[in-house]
């Protein structure tokens, strides 16, 4: 799996005409560990299971 560069991210975000935060490595850190992802990720979830924002599925 290729993992995401900061020159991926600038030129969709270009492509996409998104304004970009000027520090990358935060926006990536925090869909990983601190934002909720979007309701169409969510609903992937298996059974029982949701999200904390980071890439693993909890129980509770």
């Amino acid at each position: 799996m290729k993992s995401t560069s900061n020159e991926d991210i600038v030129k969709f975000g270009k492509k996409l005409r998104i304004d970009l935060p000027k520090n990358l490595g935060d926006l990536i850190y925090s869909f990983r560990y601190r934002a909720a992802f979007p309701k169409s990720i969510q609903s992937k979830a298996p059974n029982g299971q949701r999200s904390l924002g980071s890439r693993n599925w909890h129980c509770f």
